[in-house]
């Protein structure tokens, strides 16, 4: 995941180098809002690549507790521990798709952003 957030950042990185390549040909307030659009990409990024690590330590604290010992009481309801336990690592499985599915959003839209400022600079 953190080579995906790494290349995901670079490439965004040089697109971005592309674009002030074009601030003398084009308008300046498009090039801005390119900018203000690549700069919240590489937020997203950095966002996702820290809630990725935060699940993953916190996966790995709750992985270490002994469920064993445990029962959870809801009115006349016993429940496992051990199974609230899974359940709650599994739900930070889930989210982790999740986000890993976010990122792989992010580097298809920078996918589609090359091409036209790659066109715009050739002109």
């Amino acid at each position: 995941m953190q080579v995906l957030n790494r290349t995901l950042l670079t490439y965004t990185d040089n697109i971005e180098q592309k674009l002030s390549d074009l601030y003398k040909k084009f308008n300046e307030v498009k090039i801005d809002l390119a900018h203000d659009s690549i700069g919240g990409l590489k937020k997203e990024i950095l966002l996702n690549a820290v809630s990725i690590l935060g699940m993953a330590l916190l996966e790995k604290l709750v992985s270490g507790i002994d469920f064993e010992k445990y029962e959870i009481v809801i009115g006349s309801l016993k429940i496992e521990a051990s199974l609230a336990g899974i359940a709650f690592r599994m739900s930070l499985f889930i989210l982790a798709l999740l986000v890993l599915a976010d990122q792989v959003r992010a580097f298809l839209t920078a996918i589609k952003l090359r091409p036209v400022i790659s066109k715009g600079a050739s002109k």
